[in-house]
């Protein structure tokens, strides 16, 4: 497993958790690590959160019949996933949860939060630290601390 980060922070935790290798994005190029440590022939498989100009990267990254699924889009910035898929010869998936939401039964939404919530008791899933909490009136104030974090230091929560 590569992981891929824009910095530091999180490498030796990565390892901890069964990256093979961390790609630091700010420092290498991700095209030539992914090729360099698999020796040419890409990932055989990418998750993506981001889309955008690393989405689309990251998609260039995986070898042909590949698999890549987009799971996001925290650029803002969407992307032509079927061109993508056309030029790298790579097997495009989307998941986004709301059309998820959607389509599945109460029951399956249920059982489905019901094992998430009993990953996280057994301590096999664990969820970000809260870094503030908010009034819902103090919005302004959330939503500016939120976006001028230039690490990922926590969840900002708005509460009533």
């Amino acid at each position: 497993m590569i992981a891929v980060m824009r910095n530091d922070n999180y490498t030796n935790e990565l390892i901890e958790l069964g990256a093979s290798y961390v790609v630091n994005t700010s420092e290498t190029s991700l095209h030539s690590s992914v090729m360099e440590l698999t020796n040419g022939c890409g990932a055989t498989s990418a998750i993506d959160s981001v889309g955008g100009v690393d989405g689309t990267e990251l998609a260039f990254c995986v070898r042909h019949d590949g698999n890549f699924l987009t799971i996001g889009l925290l650029s803002g910035t969407p992307i032509d996933w079927k061109s993508i898929s056309q030029k790298t010869k790579v097997n495009v998936k989307l998941f986004h949860l709301r059309h998820w939401n959607r389509q599945v039964s109460v029951q399956t939404w249920q059982k489905t939060f019901e094992h998430l919530i009993t990953l996280i008791n057994e301590r096999k899933l664990t969820l970000m630290m809260k870094d503030s909490q908010y009034d819902l009136l103090q919005i302004n104030e959330a939503v500016g601390i939120a976006e001028s974090s230039k690490k990922n230091i926590g969840k900002v929560f708005l509460t009533s």
